[in-house]
């Protein structure tokens, strides 16, 4: 996770973080005690949005589910 934050602190971009998920307790207490991690997510209401925003470049990867990342390999 701390590497996460600081990819998207280096590029200057947010992650996509569908809103409401929940991915794990660990994340979410994450979540709520972190400013850091907060401050690169990107909170979306619906999760059709992330590949779109994903190829043009608006973030630099998303939470797909409680797994997986998804980001574009620059």
């Amino acid at each position: 996770m701390d590497d996460l934050v600081k990819l998207a602190q280096q590029r200057q971009q947010k992650v996509g973080y569908l809103s409401g998920a929940s991915y794990s307790e660990y994340f979410d207490d994450r979540l709520k005690n972190e400013e850091a991690l907060n401050a690169i997510l990107y909170f979306l209401p619906r999760s059709e949005q992330y590949r779109k925003m994903l190829k043009l470049g608006r973030i630099v990867g998303y939470f797909y589910d409680d797994y997986e990342f998804e980001m574009l390999r620059s």
